[in-house]
């Protein structure tokens, strides 16, 4: 287990092998990148992806094979991780922005004329639905 000590409290650390990879290396160049978005209807479902995805989620430092320089990253919103069955404990403890989501902020932070939520494409037309 790499681990890397944090400058916030004594004695605490960052796991670095449980940060994904990519908040930890820069970009390759060239970069090429894939987004899909998922919405989670049946939590059970969701869960089973996840287990699925897991392997494939690279985290960690960068090895030195650059023939297996890709990755697979996930991010999750407030909402998708109720969904999954997140202890509302745990979802409380996230920060008010976060809670709100992007669309409820958007004015906050910009995204008005065409960037406006109104604009933005409807969920379902790029959205996988998880569910039985």
């Amino acid at each position: 287990m790499n681990t890397v000590a944090s400058g916030s409290a004594a004695g605490m650390g960052v796991e670095i092998d449980d940060v994904q990879s990519g908040a930890l290396r820069p970009r390759p160049v060239p970069y090429e990148g894939k987004f899909i978005f998922l919405r989670v209807d049946e939590r059970h479902a969701g869960r089973a992806l996840l287990r699925r995805l897991l392997p494939v989620t690279a985290g960690g430092l960068p090895g030195v094979d650059r023939s297996k320089d890709a990755w697979v990253a996930l991010a999750f919103t407030y909402q998708g991780l109720s969904a999954l069955g997140v202890r509302q404990e745990s979802l409380d403890s996230f920060p008010r922005a976060f809670r709100e989501g992007m669309a409820a902020r958007a004015e906050l932070i910009g995204d008005v004329g065409e960037s406006a939520p109104a604009h933005w494409r409807h969920r379902s037309e790029r959205a996988m639905f998880i569910s039985r």
